[in-house]
């Protein structure tokens, strides 16, 4: 979990042996410190979509923005001809269309670009400059300290580097 609020904080290292992230969401925004408080959104790419997840979060009165897929989305820079493709799927289970809605609001896509700016540099920044390409050392506890290690440098080395400029 990283705070995309401008900080790029990594407020959890929560490591998990579950091959899929689709029933990690809950478990992973509660895995943060309490100190920090509880967040009132929760941005999660599509590994993440799960309905029962999603409606946990809405009981607590936290708001989730999901994605739900990439339909219609090109990238700026592809200048690649058009392709006849098939038309992207249409979501089945009521709770996806719900979301499908949501994301296609406006402020939503605002909000949801702040985690492609804020949270996915952080794991570029520790495989780029940190030079970390795999974990080390084998075995949950291990890795799951590997990875709080790497987790405290960046958060050291955010502020430092803010401070820098």
């Amino acid at each position: 979990m990283v705070d995309a609020q401008g900080s790029q904080l990594v407020l959890d290292t929560r490591v998990s042996q579950c091959a899929s992230d689709r029933n990690e969401l809950v478990a992973d925004v509660e895995a943060i410190p309490h100190q920090l408080g509880t967040p009132s959104q929760v941005l999660a790419d599509n590994g993440y979509a799960n309905g029962d997840e999603v409606a946990t979060f809405e009981e607590r009165h936290i708001d989730v923005l999901v994605a739900v897929g990439g339909e219609d989305r090109r990238r700026p820079h592809d200048f690649r001809p058009l392709t006849d493709t098939a038309p992207a799927k249409e979501p089945k289970t009521p709770w996806l269309q719900q979301m499908k809605q949501k994301m296609e609001r406006d402020e939503n896509r605002v909000i949801y670009c702040l985690r492609q700016q804020t949270v996915e540099p952080v794991f570029g920044v520790m495989k780029e400059a940190m030079g970390f390409g795999h974990f080390l050392l084998r075995g949950k506890v291990k890795v799951n300290v590997e990875w709080q290690l790497l987790a405290l440098a960046e958060n050291c080395r955010r502020p430092h580097n803010m401070m820098r400029a």
